[in-house]
């Protein structure tokens, strides 16, 4: 069982629709065990930390563990990794006010913006609206 990661990816979508965090959390770190180069897992877990990172009452360390998961995931396959992209756009928003981590979050996101663009640039001209959504969502972190 330790090694069946198809049972693992169940049980932990099986804790997300219940909202168990947590425990959906748990499972994800067993299949970060059993395949630590599968860039998909790096991303699931920074996504259910970035979840628990929003939540009230929360650690804003979490954010920080997210973005870490997040770039690996990135440094793993860093072509055509949009949901990694975005994760680390979304880390850097809510990570932005403080003043620790200003420095390196403006150095992220001169990282992100540039990647963003280019995937959506060579996917060619329908993919045009997406982009000025993303460029929008941008600007409004840079300001």
């Amino acid at each position: 069982m330790c090694s069946d990661t198809d049972a693992w990816l169940q049980l932990s979508e099986i804790y997300l629709a219940a909202m168990r965090f947590r425990r959906a959390a748990f499972c994800i770190e067993e299949l970060l065990l059993v395949n630590p180069m599968a860039h998909m897992y790096h991303v699931r877990y920074a996504e259910l930390l970035y979840t628990m990172a929003c939540a009230p009452k929360a650690s804003a360390d979490l954010f920080h563990q997210a973005r870490k998961y997040f770039a690996h995931a990135l440094e793993l396959k860093p072509a055509h990794n949009l949901r990694a992209l975005y994760g680390l756009l979304l880390c850097c928003a809510a990570t932005s006010s403080a003043k620790a981590s200003k420095a390196s979050t403006a150095e992220l996101l001169a990282f992100v913006q540039p990647a963003i663009q280019e995937e959506y640039a060579s996917c060619g001209g329908h993919a045009a609206p997406m982009l000025k959504l993303a460029q929008g969502m941008m600007d409004t972190l840079a300001a």
